[in-house]
C-alpha cells in the first residue's frame, strides 16, 4: 500500500486521540473508531514493522494502541471499555492506598489541605492530629 492512505490514517488516528485525552463513556464510539483505524493501519504496514511504525507515527504509547485494538476486536466493545475503566479505577485505588499518609497529603486537593501550606507544615499537622 502507498504512503498516502497510511498518512491519512495517521492524521485520523491522532486527531481522534487528541479529542478524548480524558474522556468518559460518552466518547466510546470514538474509542472504538480509533481501534478500527489502528487495525486498518496495521494491515497496511509491512509485516514486522508495526511497532516501529506506531512509535514513529502515533502520539500514544504502544500499550494504549493495543488496548484500542482489543476494544475494537471485542464481541461487545462497550462492555470491554467498561471493564477497562473498572480495572483502571481499581489500579488507581490500590496505588492511592499504597501511599504513606504523609505522601497521601500531596494528592489531596488544596481546599482540604490548606492553600499555601508547605509540605512540611502539612506533614506536621498530620503528625500532631494523630497524637
Amino acid at each position: 500500500m502507498s504512503d498516502a492512505p497510511l498518512n491519512k490514517l495517521v492524521a485520523q488516528i491522532n486527531g481522534h486521540l487528541e479529542r478524548f485525552e480524558h474522556a468518559g463513556p460518552e466518547d466510546d464510539e470514538q474509542r472504538i473508531s480509533v481501534g478500527l483505524l489502528l487495525i486498518a493501519a496495521r494491515d497496511s504496514v509491512q509485516r514486522g514493522k508495526w511497532y516501529d511504525w506506531l512509535k514513529a507515527n502515533i502520539k500514544r504509547s504502544i500499550r494504549d494502541c493495543q488496548k484500542a485494538i482489543a476494544v475494537a476486536h471485542a464481541p461487545d466493545p462497550h462492555r470491554k471499555l467498561a471493564e477497562q475503566r473498572k480495572k483502571n479505577r481499581q489500579y488507581a485505588l490500590r496505588h492511592r492506598k499504597s501511599l504513606t499518609p504523609t505522601r497521601r497529603e500531596h494528592y489531596r486537593p488544596a481546599a482540604v489541605v490548606g492553600r499555601g501550606a508547605s509540605c512540611s507544615s502539612r506533614a506536621e499537622r498530620h503528625r500532631s492530629s494523630r497524637r
